[in-house]
């Protein structure tokens, strides 16, 4: 009882942080609409997603190998996307935007920094659920490192990030009967996604890469540790084809050219 509480007290506290740092250092951009807003909100998410994970070495269920990672995923991928929100420059985008600027230009941009230390952390949980298998080692960390990305490149309008994690992650738990092998990781990030929605929808903060990298992140493991082999290949599949797509291409454009998507991109928040 005592850790709980103990955990419930480091929660508030850091979520209090969080809201002090965005108001002290000015954390704030304009979004797509010219509107001046905070736009690191998924900082909540990284919060409570970590303390959950951390809980989870407490508690009689759940695999506390499986927690660990949650809790390395989340921090990770959690610090590279704050990294690019703090310091990235948005005159660049794409992966061949920003490895050309630097085999070019011979300039590192927070965008290669995010890109190479989320493929090596991907590589790095692909081995602890790969259980030995080569083909699921390599199979995990594509899995990982795309769903990171996937998310990242659609959170350009409000809701589209959020309704993509929520939308990959219903079907892996009707499949599993909600039964994860870190299921409070997996509900502390999801109630954080929750909560930030709540400003995210209405144009009122952004989740940053810092929100929607560790919303991908939490995503991929969740496959990696619960999909099954058919499952993983698909959503694989899917992901490369919007990240190769968007490379040549603007979602956005797509997504507003397609009747059906575009009915559905217009439900998900402001525009």
């Amino acid at each position: 009882m005592i850790n709980y509480a103990a955990a419930a007290v480091l929660a508030v506290a850091l979520h209090l942080l969080v809201s002090l740092s965005i108001r002290r250092f000015k954390w704030r951009m304009e979004n797509f609409k010219g509107d001046t807003i905070p736009h690191v909100f998924g900082l909540y998410i990284v919060t409570w997603g970590a303390v959950g994970a951390g809980i989870s070495h407490f508690l009689p269920f759940g695999s506390h190998p499986a927690a660990t990672l949650y809790l390395i995923a989340i921090l990770g991928f959690g610090l590279l996307g704050l990294l690019d929100d703090l310091l990235g420059s948005r005159n660049v985008g794409g992966f061949g935007g920003h490895f050309k600027k630097l085999l070019l230009e011979g300039k590192l941009t927070t965008g290669v920094v995010k890109a190479l230390g989320g493929g090596l952390l991907a590589v790095y949980l692909a081995y602890k659920t790969s259980d030995g298998l080569i083909w699921r080692w390599v199979l995990d960390a594509a899995l990982i490192a795309l769903a990171a990305n996937t998310i990242n490149l659609l959170d350009l309008r409000p809701g589209r990030a959020l309704f993509l994690f929520f939308l990959g992650l219903a079907p892996v738990a009707a499949i599993k009967c909600g039964i994860f092998a870190a299921p409070i990781a997996i509900l502390a990030a999801s109630a954080a996604a929750g909560g930030v929605s709540y400003y995210d929808v209405r144009g009122r903060a952004m989740l940053g890469d810092v929100g929607s990298n560790t919303l991908g992140a939490v995503l991929g493991l969740t496959f990696a540790l619960e999909a099954g082999l058919a499952g993983k290949i698909a959503v694989v599949a899917i992901f490369m084809l919007i990240n190769v797509y968007s490379e040549r291409r603007s979602i956005s454009k797509l997504i507003e050219r397609n009747p059906v998507l575009g009915y559905i991109d217009s439900k998900l928040g402001v525009r």
